[in-house]
């Protein structure tokens, strides 16, 4: 299961903008851009940014995160956008950041989140805690909404490196090792109900420990949804000495919905428009 790593750009990125970078995408980046487009103004022109790169690597990240410390001039951009993440000094006692995106000649707002300079050691805690009152140019809806993107994102990921470790697990298990007494019609694994172990005692009844090579994950991922429904699922069905299976999960957000303008659910080809189902056999869980 992906950690959120606290102390470098990509924390400070999702806890600001709701980054996760997938497949080399950030979420939070372009929502806010497509609500909040707007030109470059001069000041950005006007001062020395000290240019940290894509904030995509670990040294541009690890840059960000040491000026960032300190409130010094610096930035770090994301050329498919043409956006960039800015840190624009002290004002007063605040250290300002912002995001500011050059792709659109409209005029609808900037976002400006001010940390308090004795703050600065503390920044990604005091962010996630303050953002709605931190930050300027977005309200509590493009807040929920965001972490909604997020969530959303790392479901998606995550059912997505569960279907590979299965197919490697599937593909490398010798016929011995392959329990398939975990298959049931109608039977359906939780990841409410559960743990996070990947020996075939965790909420996903498959030893991934007896993969050849060893298991290509260290815990299961198991789903960060608030509301008290959200979880992962899988089922499985034998076939021929294996067995073909389905995962499932709930998305929260509009953008991922089947309204949305980045669709998963009712294109997946499963049986319901509205759940995220990938797998080989998208007709066990109904």
């Amino acid at each position: 299961m992906n950690n959120n790593n606290h102390g470098n750009i990509k924390t400070v990125i999702l806890i600001i903008f709701g980054v996760i970078l997938v497949a080399g995408l950030g979420v939070g980046i372009r929502y806010f851009i497509e609500k909040n487009n707007k030109d470059l103004n001069s000041q950005t022109e006007t001062k020395n940014y000290y240019d940290c790169g894509s904030g995509r690597d670990e040294a541009s990240q690890n840059c960000f995160s040491a000026y960032m410390k300190d409130c010094k001039l610096a930035k770090v951009s994301n050329p498919e956008q043409s956006s960039e993440i800015i840190i624009d000094g002290f004002n007063g006692d605040d250290c300002v950041i912002s995001i500011k995106n050059s792709t659109s000649s409209s005029s609808s707002g900037e976002i400006t989140c001010r940390i308090p300079k004795n703050e600065l050691g503390n920044y990604e805690s005091y962010l996630n805690n303050n953002l709605g009152s931190a930050c300027s140019g977005i309200n509590s809806e493009d807040v929920s909404e965001m972490y909604k993107e997020v969530a959303d994102s790392q479901t998606i990921s995550d059912l997505n490196t569960l279907k590979a470790a299965i197919n490697l697990y599937l593909s490398t298990v010798s016929e011995s090792d392959l329990n398939l007494s975990i298959c049931k019609k109608g039977v359906i694994y939780s990841s409410d109900k559960g743990t996070y172990a990947v020996d075939g005692t965790g909420w996903l009844p498959i030893d991934f420990t007896k993969t050849s090579g060893g298991s290509p994950l260290s815990v299961l991922p198991i789903q960060s949804g608030k509301d008290g429904l959200s979880h992962y699922q899988f089922s499985c069905s034998p076939l021929n000495n294996s067995f073909v299976f389905e995962l499932d999960a709930k998305l929260t957000s509009t953008r991922y919905s089947s309204s949305g303008t980045k669709d998963v659910v009712s294109v997946d080809g499963g049986d319901n428009p509205n759940i995220y189902e990938i797998g080989t056999n998208l007709n066990l869980i109904h």
